[in-house]
């Protein structure tokens, strides 16, 4: 029992491992696994289109971009950086909330 127990934390460590060594590899593999065969050639036109930037901020991509999906119909969008990512993700992808929260921007601006 506990070489089974040792195996599995030596493979637990050698995946994370593996994953820090090859993140687009293993970004890729996620994404497939996660939204459906195809969904990394998607996002990887998608930054070809984009130019290799956010279609948010339109800042060019330092990191493997985040694939946008509508969270609802699991269609395809384009490509996101981490921050646009998270903030959509922030305020779940409502409009309503969104145009409220540019509102207040605005007011205080």
């Amino acid at each position: 029992m506990i070489k089974s127990e040792r195996a599995k934390a030596n493979k637990r460590a050698h995946d994370r491992l593996y994953k820090k060594n090859n993140r687009s590899k293993a970004r890729a593999s996620e994404r497939d696994r996660a939204y459906g065969k195809g969904a990394n050639d998607h996002a990887e036109r998608k930054r070809i289109e984009q130019g290799n930037c956010c279609a948010v901020c339109n800042k060019e991509f330092t990191d493997t971009p985040h694939l946008d999906h509508n969270h609802i119909t699991g269609k395809w969008r384009g490509v996101l950086c981490d921050q646009c990512n998270r903030g959509l993700g922030m305020f779940k992808e409502s409009l309503d909330s969104l145009q409220k929260a540019i509102n207040y921007l605005r007011f205080w601006a």
